[in-house]
């Protein structure tokens, strides 16, 4: 069983995505996209997750479409894609 500890930590490395896997020159490094990515995947199945929000405009960065097992909501995506039709319309 993990400690409050190592959760408390694995929360605070996904809720700060963008910082966790940048260098600091703002460079994705590959092997921490890569953790993030693994952890991810992870809690997908420990929780039994069928899909996952990218709710920060720099997870779109980091994951892509098939890097996880279940679908994934680009919230940013979905935005652009209304605007686009409503103004359309």
């Amino acid at each position: 069983m993990r400690s409050r500890h190592a959760v408390y930590h694995e929360r605070e490395f996904l809720r700060k995505a963008g910082e966790t896997v940048r260098n600091q020159y703002g460079i994705i490094v590959p092997e921490k996209k890569q953790n993030y990515k693994n952890l991810v995947a992870a809690y997908i199945a420990k929780e039994h997750i069928d899909s996952v929000i990218l709710g920060c405009t720099e997870l779109p960065l980091m994951i892509q479409e098939g890097d996880l097992p279940v679908p994934i909501l680009n919230t940013s995506q979905i935005h652009i894609e209304k605007i686009i039709t409503a103004a359309l319309l």
